[in-house]
């Protein structure tokens, strides 16, 4: 989906403070009261957006190829929402183990309540709350097509990285490990670990994946978002049934 790189968008969301070499130095977040404008200015523009997808799904529906062409549609929509809108606007949102706010930079947030909530503010009518407490591994097997579903056990991060990207490719994943939950943006040679972590400064943050400590665990699932099993509920506005 090509090399990713800070948008017009993102940048808008934060504040960028240089970088040295390769290493993504952490952005400043934009005051709280524009991150929320921009947040819901951004779920508003994915809302019309899967209601007119929706609309192209159902006049397609005895159209297989046009149906195909509507998905991949779909999946870059959805993808460049959350990586370029979505996201951004929730670093440096604090992190706290009881935290749900919906509101990037206001309150605190837990690791599995960020994931769920992004999803969910993304269009998908998931149960929020209810994957947000449950292990994190429910949350993969709640959204991902178990095709494009890894488990590996005592590995690397460098390895696991690698695995991914050679069997994914770009993409949005979901991450599950032993005691964390996050997700995973691999965009051309960029693998960004994005979770809120108890970590350094205790807050939501987007890091490299292969170095980063929140990435470490004995085992890992991680499973590609915006497959078939979630983007045809969200084109029909269905409700996505939690594995719980």
């Amino acid at each position: 989906m090509g090399t990713r790189a800070w948008t017009a968008a993102a940048l808008a969301a934060v504040t960028l403070i240089g970088a040295c070499g390769d290493k993504q130095v952490a952005p400043t977040p934009a005051p709280p009261e524009e991150r929320a404008v921009a947040y819901a200015s951004a779920r508003e523009d994915l809302e019309r957006a899967r209601v007119a997808l929706g609309e192209r799904w159902a006049a397609a529906a005895a159209d297989p190829v046009a149906r195909a062409a509507v998905l991949r549609e779909a999946r870059v929509t959805v993808w460049r929402g959350v990586t370029d809108e979505l996201i951004p606007r929730w670093l440096g949102t604090p992190w706290t183990f009881n935290g749900h706010t919906v509101t990037p930079g206001e309150g605190s947030i837990a690791c599995g309540y960020f994931v769920t909530t992004v999803v969910r503010h993304a269009g998908f009518d998931v149960d929020r709350v209810a994957l947000a407490q449950a292990a994190s591994e429910k949350i993969i097997l709640t959204l991902a097509d178990p095709a494009e579903t890894w488990r590996f056990s005592d590995r690397a991060s460098e390895e696991v990285v690698a695995e991914v990207r050679a069997a994914g490719g770009d993409g949005l994943y979901a991450v599950g490990l032993d005691r964390h939950a996050a997700l995973l943006v691999i965009d051309g040679d960029r693998a960004d670990l994005c979770h809120s972590s108890v970590l350094n400064e205790r807050d939501v943050t987007c890091e490299d994946a292969a170095e980063a400590g929140g990435f470490v665990s004995r085992y890992r699932v991680i499973g590609k978002l915006l497959g078939a099993r979630m983007l045809v509920p969200w084109l029909e506005g269905r409700h996505i049934d939690s594995v719980l």
